[in-house]
């Protein structure tokens, strides 16, 4: 069986940096996260994100720019939640 590497965007000790300091400014107190855990949020996380980008720039195509703008992601973000 092979293991797939997955390339992400941020770097793995930054976005565990990042994550720890969410945990702390949220009163908890957690020092460690599993390697698999962290993993598998950053995966998600960074799905999450393109996506947004990927729904809000259709906004931009449909609006006849090429430039996406950040009400394009406030308007993709309302209609996801509809």
């Amino acid at each position: 069986m092979k293991i797939q590497t997955q390339n992400n965007s941020v770097p793995a000790a930054v976005f565990r940096r990042m994550v720890l300091e969410i945990i702390q400014d949220n009163g908890d107190t957690a020092e460690t996260v599993s390697s698999q855990a962290l993993s598998m949020l950053q995966e998600a996380t960074e799905d999450f994100i393109v996506g947004e980008f990927i729904n809000a720039y259709v906004i931009t195509k449909v609006a006849g720019r090429s430039t996406l703008h950040v009400d394009d992601l406030h308007t993709a973000r309302a209609i996801s939640h509809v």
